[in-house]
């Protein structure tokens, strides 16, 4: 024990010894500032990551259905113009409405509504759910029908 007092009574013991405790810690906040810092980056990044995926998902699924046709398995809605033998993107009709189930691992299509300019909707797919992370979508399209009518197609992707 008397060594010890002896070591801190020296010149240069209590100095040392206090500026290499100080120096300590401040290493330490340093560390463990950089840590939390860290974890807080890995978890935003992880959030930023699944709302990517999710909107890229959705705009995919409205992007089909405006472009394809539902002939063949493909998922959508567009007219298919014999004389041209093509697709028409954007025309679509509410005829071609064949969804039978839009999973993918844990991502689903929760709604498709179409909606007229005169303010009336019409539910095309429709799915009940209490999902919380959802992203939407809406495209503006014709709608063949009896007559060409301008409307918006909303398409609403959702997360389990």
């Amino acid at each position: 024990m008397n060594i010890i007092l002896n070591k801190i009574n020296s010149q240069k013991g209590i100095a040392f010894t206090v500026d290499t405790i100080f120096s300590v810690l401040i290493i330490l906040i340093i560390l463990f500032s950089f840590s939390i810092f860290t974890f807080q980056k890995v978890t935003t990044e992880n959030f930023f990551e699944k709302q990517f995926i999710l909107e890229q998902k959705t705009i995919a699924i409205s992007d089909a259905i405006v472009k394809n046709n539902n002939s063949n398995s493909f998922l959508g809605m567009s007219v298919i113009d014999v004389d041209k033998k093509r697709v028409l993107s954007n025309i679509i009709s509410l005829e071609n409405k064949n969804f039978n189930n839009l999973n993918l691992d844990n991502f689903f299509i929760k709604e498709i509504t179409v909606k007229f300019k005169n303010n009336s909707s019409q539910n095309i797919f429709f799915v009940e759910t209490t999902a919380t992370s959802c992203f939407s979508i809406n495209r503006f399209v014709i709608v063949k029908g009896i007559t060409q009518e301008k409307a918006k197609i909303e398409v609403v992707g959702c997360y389990e």
